[in-house]
């Protein structure tokens, strides 16, 4: 054995090199298996993000990244719902574990959400989409949201390069568990720090678009990455007149809406 595979550093050949990296390659491929396997039963995937920017007064301003982009990207002038949830602690509403405080109910999320969704009928989606988005954002809403306190790694899709003065964070990630229902982890810390309610619905809307317009693709690979549902969520939250800069033709590679499992 000891010829055959010899270990002493002081008569190792090429041939004994190229055994080592064999075995090394062999070691590789198992662990890469046995990782595989374990990230089927609790898999990550991508996420919105969100850039943090710290102003000319020292104070910082967190904006989720879609809406950022149609500011910065494409000069879309903002429109916004601020409502601080802080100074009126007389409602509460909860998603899976994540915990709001403010004067709204459950309803006003929903209500928005709603009318974002009947918006992308505007920009060439399928009739019958925005309620399946919506049913789909309900059953999320209520058995797949989880707030998490450790950090979540920030998108690896973003159009832009954020200023010196901001840093980027992730805000959502979708974790998948082979033979469950997916469910949505929320970076609790970053997402109350989201400027305003319009962000932070901003962020859940992106989710919901996303998970909904890959399901019913006829080919999962035509959408790369989250760059075609920001542009959208930006045009439809800020209620934009001039969103020439959406690609619509996302929208003719979806089926039509046969039985499918979002949740997944």
């Amino acid at each position: 054995m000891y010829k055959f595979f010899p270990l002493n550093y002081k008569v190792l050949g090429f041939f004994s090199k190229f055994q080592l990296l064999a075995l090394l390659f062999a070691l590789t491929l198992i662990f890469e298996g046995t990782h595989c396997a374990a990230r089927e039963t609790g898999r990550e995937t991508g996420g919105g993000g969100a850039y943090v920017c710290k102003d000319n007064k020292g104070e910082y301003e967190t904006t989720f990244l879609d809406l950022w982009e149609a500011e910065n990207r494409w000069s879309i002038t903002p429109k916004e719902t601020n409502i601080s949830f802080h100074n009126s602690p007389s409602f509460s509403v909860e998603f899976g574990n994540l915990v709001f405080f403010g004067e709204y109910r459950e309803e006003f999320y929903d209500t928005l959400i709603s009318l974002y969704l009947q918006r992308t009928r505007s920009y060439g989606s399928p009739h019958w989409f925005p309620q399946v988005a919506f049913d789909f954002w309900l059953s999320v809403k209520s058995k797949g949201i989880v707030a998490v306190d450790d950090s979540l790694d920030a998108p690896k899709d973003a159009a832009t390069t954020p200023p010196d003065n901001c840093k980027f964070v992730g805000v959502f990630s979708w974790e998948d568990n082979k033979g469950k229902k997916i469910q949505l982890k929320v970076n609790s810390t970053n997402f109350f720090k989201l400027r305003s309610e319009t962000q932070r619905i901003a962020g859940f809307l992106h989710e919901v678009v996303y998970k909904t317009i890959r399901a019913y693709l006829k080919n999962e690979a035509t959408i790369k990455d989250s760059k075609v549902v920001r542009d959208l969520v930006g045009c439809v939250v800020y209620d934009s007149k001039t969103c020439n800069h959406f690609d619509e033709s996302i929208f003719k590679e979806i089926n039509s809406p046969a039985p499918v499992d979002i949740h997944r």
